[in-house]
């Protein structure tokens, strides 16, 4: 029998390119939080850290599609 794992809630960090009234990236974490994705946030939260300019320039359409697409289950 193996032993459960011990899971600790993780603080989103926040990118330096991001506005403060910008929180798509607390909302995603939350989200993959709250399903116990919690190896997922580890993975988004790397990537934000790394994010490029040219990523970050096309966030704002990418995430609009997104919302339109989860919006149509």
């Amino acid at each position: 029998m193996s032993k459960p794992a011990i899971v600790t809630p993780l603080k989103p960090i926040i990118p330096s390119l991001q506005a403060p009234s910008t929180r798509w990236h607390s909302v995603l974490t939350d989200f993959f939080q709250s399903v116990g994705l919690y190896e997922t946030v580890r993975g988004f939260e790397a990537d934000l850290l790394v994010l490029s300019r040219a990523q970050h320039e096309r966030l704002p359409v990418a995430l609009q599609t997104l919302g339109e697409q989860v919006e149509l289950f």
